[in-house]
């Protein structure tokens, strides 16, 4: 396993991260992060100034310490492109070479969209979209089709820098909203290069800072019951109640909304502003967010480097094999036991009649069937339900997420209590609740299937007849003990799926 080191400058801090990295896989195990605002430096003076460069070196001194705690063998630095416009650009990256050893590649504008991009589509399973990212200096919009990135173009105005513009307006904070709303209008008016066309099936997705924010307001309005990021998706009635939200708050800069932004208020609001500004210059009807921004693109680029060309095709088997890589040590017999449940399942579709919404659910939970053992072993069936729900799993909906969660819990047909199950009925129904119980018991019967670890069974067949359900296994050697465990689940297979089990 190697130990990388990304450390990306930009026009506000200074971060380090930490990733391990086994051949096509990652997994972020730390972060620094150091605020700097450069960027003010460099568009008020022209130039980087001696305190700052003493201040930069004196950050980067200490990330090349934790870097040799850390036994870290190699390092990409980046920095954005506003350093291009400092006039001692040269001798400042010259200085921090010559002082910390760590060589900075200055990115160009597109470039740095890219890695926006790329960290953005490889969380999303949508094939083709526009992808807004709002970031504290500057708003970038990016087509893509068929997951490839076809256009794209930059407001020069985000977050901070559109609240900084409007520090001094005079009006009341629903005017002044409404006002940095129709300033941006006209800015994306002004470099707009996408056309929509009204049959056109696209999705939007929102990044950034200011959209995870526009989430967690959301949520909390309509008291949504899963506090997760990555694909939630908001409708246009709800987007608007958040912004007449936003309108009427108190817009001081030193105020902070408790559990909903770590920014001050008037950057909250005028980031609410531009999505107000973008979702309504696009008729958006409704808005996925994605946890994937720069820094998730900088990883994926230079460790997976064929994403560059390529954004992964297969975005939840990619995250599965990593979970398996840096969480199940990479053990054959997780894989194995993957497989059998796949053949398990589609061996008595004719039984479960599970649509195929439920297959990306199924592949989740017989992934991380056990997961709760590496926190709980006498309770890992209950804890697996928390590892699944808050685990890194791109390229399922939030949806698809909680049904593995329960299915997985279903192992133990008396660990559902239906009082949980109602907390979430705003996102599942009866038809769920089938299927979760369903692939639970074929979880549990692969399991049966392998419980010595060393891939005795290597298929299943499945007759069908009457009243009973016959099991035929394909083996390598003795799978008695197998067999034994399979056939003593027979009472509870009965229970869910009304019919007699026999396995040989």
């Amino acid at each position: 396993m190697e130990k990388v080191a990304v450390i990306q400058l930009d026009s506000m801090t200074l971060k380090l991260l930490l990733v391990d990295v086994e051949g096509s896989y990652f997994k972020i195990y730390d972060e620094v992060v150091e605020t700097l605002k450069l960027g003010k430096n460099i568009l008020n003076e022209g130039m980087i100034s001696i305190s700052n460069v003493i201040q930069t070196l004196k950050i980067l001194k200490m990330f090349r310490k934790v870097c040799d705690i850390n036994k870290v063998t190699k390092s990409y630095s980046i920095a954005t492109d506003i350093f291009r416009n400092a006039k001692n650009e040269k001798s400042f990256f010259e200085e921090i070479y010559n002082n910390t050893g760590f060589s900075f590649l200055t990115l160009t504008k597109d470039e740095e969209v890219k890695a926006i991009y790329s960290g953005v589509v490889n969380t999303v399973d949508c094939p083709k979209g526009i992808i807004f990212n709002v970031d504290f200096n500057e708003t970038s919009v990016m087509f893509y089709n068929r997951r490839n990135l076809l256009t794209h173009f930059t407001i020069p105005f985000g977050a901070l820098s559109l609240a900084e513009k409007f520090e001094n307006f005079a009006g009341t904070n629903s005017q002044k909203f409404e006002e940095m709303s129709k300033f941006m209008a006209e800015e994306i008016k002004k470099v707009s290069n996408i056309e929509i066309l009204q049959e056109q099936e696209i999705a939007f997705i929102g990044s950034g800072v200011s959209f995870l924010n526009l989430g967690r307001l959301a949520r909390r309005a309509l008291r949504y019951p899963l506090e997760l990021e990555n694909n939630y998706t908001i409708a246009n009635q709800t987007l608007d109640s958040v912004y007449q939200f936003v309108q009427g708050l108190d817009l001081d800069k030193t105020m902070k909304l408790k559990g909903i932004s770590a920014e001050r208020a008037d950057t909250l609001a005028s980031g609410i502003s531009i999505i107000k500004a973008l979702t309504s210059f696009y008729n958006v009807e409704q808005l996925t967010l994605s946890s994937g921004n720069a820094r998730d693109g900088y990883i994926f680029n230079y460790v997976v480097p064929e994403v560059m060309d390529k954004p992964l095709s297969e975005m939840l088997n990619y995250s599965l094999e990593t979970i398996r890589t840096f969480y199940d040590g990479g053990q054959g017999h997780v894989n194995h036991l993957y497989q059998l449940t796949l053949i398990l399942f589609k061996q008595i579709k004719v039984l479960h009649k599970l649509s195929r919404f439920y297959v990306k659910p199924l592949k989740i939970a017989a992934s991380m069937y056990d997961s709760g053992k590496r926190i709980n072993f006498d309770g890992h069936i209950e804890a697996s339900f928390n590892v699944i729900l808050n685990s890194r799993v791109y390229g399922v909906s939030q949806k698809e997420l909680l049904v593995a969660a329960f299915s997985s819990l279903c192992q133990n047909p008396d660990a559902l209590n239906l009082a949980d199950w109602v907390r979430y009925k705003d996102i599942l129904n009866e038809e769920d609740l089938d299927a979760v119980r369903k692939i639970g018991m074929i979880i549990k019967l692969a399991r049966a299937l392998d419980k010595s670890r060393n891939s005795v069974v290597e298929d299943i067949s499945c007759d069908i007849l009457g009243d009973s359900v016959i099991l035929k296994t394909i083996i390598r050697g003795d799978a008695s003990f197998e067999i034994l465990l399979a056939n003593k689940i027979a009472p509870e297979f009965k229970k869910v799926f009304k019919k007699n089990l026999q396995v040989i």
